[in-house]
């Protein structure tokens, strides 16, 4: 958000200086700031029917891990995961979040552990929801074969990596993610921007949903 606000505020404030006629006269003031509604914007740029999806450079995690549960199998699950978001962050410090059965794990970049024993339908689908970058997925199996699986929230792409690559993996794969982004939203922005000529041709535009592109040759009608 940007304004323009004058000289009243310097005035008041009596900041002044000499102008190139060796007059005082007063600066005039503008206010720049990020609000609120830039979480609109990012919302609205960036989102698809599965609901919000944060850019990699923005987000509070580097991923999301899921363990799988199975039948007494608890402890181990919990180890290895522990392994991998160590080794994803560089760290052993863990701090408790908001939800109960939440963790983060926090180094060279956050990861969030979720350490509900539900269904795995219902892990993906918050995950979904929350708009993080990554998930990654690991139960007994992937310990067997010491490797895990990371899914995609913005391409959908799922692939299975072993622990040895994870960190080069996730790290290639962030800056990836971002720069398609950018692509959607560089392309979505051109193919919505209508040149015009008329006013008939801009208001059909925003009808349209368009953005109306044109000159004003500074005529009030």
């Amino acid at each position: 958000t940007s304004h323009v606000l004058g000289e009243w505020f310097m005035k008041q404030f009596n900041v002044s200086f000499q102008d190139r006629n060796g007059n005082t006269s007063h600066p005039a003031y503008t206010s720049w700031g990020m609000s609120t509604r830039s979480i609109g914007g990012l919302i609205s740029s960036h989102s698809d029917d599965k609901w919000l999806i944060i850019p990699p450079k923005l987000s509070e995690f580097k991923a999301v891990i899921l363990p799988i549960y199975g039948k007494e199998n608890e402890t181990k699950v919990n180890e290895y995961v522990q392994n991998i978001a160590q080794k994803v962050t560089g760290s052993k410090v863990v701090s408790p979040c908001k939800w109960e059965y939440f963790k983060k794990f926090v180094g060279e970049g956050e990861v969030l552990v979720d350490y509900r024993n539900v269904r795995l339908w219902e892990k993906i689908t918050d995950f979904e929801l929350s708009g993080y970058p990554i998930r990654i997925e690991c139960g007994e199996r992937d310990i067997e074969n010491n490797v895990c699986v990371i899914a995609s929230r913005i391409t959908w792409e799922k692939q299975v990596v072993s622990l040895d690559e994870l960190n080069t993996t996730i790290a290639r794969l962030l800056e990836e993610w971002q720069q398609e982004l950018l692509k959607r939203s560089s392309e979505r922005l051109k193919s919505n921007v209508v040149a015009c000529s008329t006013l008939e041709d801009i208001g059909n535009a925003l009808e349209n949903g368009k953005f109306a592109l044109y000159e004003w040759d500074k005529n009030p009608e």
